[in-house]
């Protein structure tokens, strides 16, 4: 194994220790998208007015459909190059890589055309308001076009991770972040570009990323560099690389249509019942970044450590980070079941107390919850680390049908206090579904194998 090679492997070491180094960028870096995130909701409410904070939300389904299936599918392929970097084979690693980029251009390719042509169909679909249609229309074929930029941003996080290096996406990230910020502003004030400038601020940040990504992983890791020879299609190894991305591309896609058939049941219930929600689910996610991180990190060690032959050492890595994530759960329920109200007035007004009553109430409930995600998406993620995408899947899928027949039958019905038991559900099922696939594949991993 060369000196490179060794510097970022994750194959050696106290496995908790190696994996919270990993995962501590990670954790920064989705702080700083959510902060992105409520930033750009404000500058464009507040410099474009209530129509066009109307018209960037109503795209949001859609938007958060198709990007995460993007995300998943660039994340996806980056496995089967940890896994033979774990194991130093550096021939089989250079081929994963070059198929990876044929399957992510195919993908750009037809997702972005296909998108673009669709989008109008699409929001009519999505019942789009008809008032707002254009100005949403505006903002979404932007962001649809750009796709090949979300695409080669993400591919290069991707395979930056596999190969054991957090800090420089973070950092790409961040600047990003700031870049989009910084374009919003410049391009909806002097340049008056409106909707389509917020979605043009989004994109041009993310090409600009994506290339310097680009750059740096090429120059700091000369490996990844092809031959001639090297770049003749192989379709054994393209169908390899997408077994494992297209699966958790579908993964990510389907949390987030569960996602959306779950705002469309609140938002029968009314406009404060969907504000209280928004509100609670932001402090959600703010308070889920940790344990996402640590999952992220957790996927690429078990893909090094599968490819370098070390299975007791995968299931040493889980238990210890189950470990944390299990009292981090714990503080995460004290600060939610004592801190519910603070907490909801960071979002909601002071006088809005209806709102803040179902913020609380949410929140009450998902203190519990984070128990459930605490050994939820680390198995998830190690499943997928070591390649078993499609049966991670199936896990994911039972959390949507959860959440179709919660939004279908129970919330119409029951409300609100719906809304709230169907997070727990949710995510038991979840759990049901992917804790036994853990158990078999580590069992099977496990008998007579190399320890380390």
């Amino acid at each position: 194994m060369t000196t490179a090679l060794h510097a970022r492997s994750m194959t050696t070491g106290k496995p908790l220790p190696v994996i919270l180094r990993f995962s501590i960028p990670i954790f920064f870096s989705q702080l700083l998208q959510q902060f992105y995130n409520t930033a750009d909701t404000m500058i464009v409410g507040r410099l474009l007015g209530v129509d066009a904070l109307a018209a960037v939300g109503s795209t949001w389904a859609l938007n958060y459909l198709i990007v995460y299936f993007c995300t998943g599918i660039c994340y996806g392929v980056g496995i089967p190059v940890a896994q033979q970097y774990g194991a130093g084979n550096m021939q089989r690693l250079k081929s994963c890589f070059i198929h990876a980029v044929y399957l992510i251009i195919g993908f750009a390719v037809a997702i972005t055309a296909l998108t673009v042509w669709l989008c109008r169909p699409m929001q009519i679909l999505t019942q789009t308001p008809f008032d707002i249609l254009d100005l949403a229309y505006h903002y979404l074929v932007v962001i649809l076009a750009g796709l090949p930029c979300t695409f080669l941003m993400n591919f290069c996080f991707g395979i930056l991770m596999a190969v054991g290096d957090s800090k420089v996406p973070s950092i790409f990230m961040a600047v990003s972040t700031m870049l989009n910020l910084v374009f919003d502003v410049l391009f909806i004030v002097p340049l008056h570009m409106g909707v389509a400038g917020a979605a043009l601020a989004t994109i041009l940040s993310q090409l600009i990323s994506g290339i310097c990504s680009l750059f740096y992983l090429l120059k700091r890791y000369p490996m990844f560099l092809p031959s001639r020879s090297e770049c003749r299609l192989h379709l054994p190894t393209l169908g390899y690389v997408a077994r494992m991305g297209v699966p958790m591309g579908l993964q990510y896609s389907i949390t987030a249509f569960g996602a959306v058939m779950l705002q469309s049941g609140v938002n029968g219930i009314g406009t404060l019942a969907v504000a209280g929600f928004s509100a609670a689910y932001k402090i959600k996610g703010l308070f889920l970044c940790p344990i996402q991180a640590i999952g992220t990190a957790l996927a690429t060690y078990a893909g090094q450590n599968f490819g370098a032959g070390f299975y007791d050492r995968i299931r040493k890595g889980v238990r210890q980070t189950l470990f944390v994530s299990f009292a981090y759960a714990a503080v995460v329920m004290a600060v939610f079941l004592l801190g519910s109200h603070p907490l909801s007035l960071l979002f909601v007004e002071r006088g809005e107390s209806q709102v803040v009553a179902y913020s609380e109430q949410l929140l009450h409930w998902l203190s519990f919850c984070y128990f459930e995600l605490a050994i939820l998406l680390p198995i998830r993620y190690a499943v997928q680390g070591v390649g078993k995408s499609v049966l991670s899947l199936c896990s994911g899928a039972a959390e949507m049908l959860a959440r179709v027949i919660f939004a279908i039958f129970f919330i119409p019905t029951y409300g609100y206090i719906a809304v709230c038991v169907s997070e727990s559900v949710t995510f038991l099922m979840g759990f049901m579904v992917i804790l036994p696939i853990y158990l078999v594949l580590m069992r099977k991993f496990c008998t007579g194998v190399r320890q380390k």
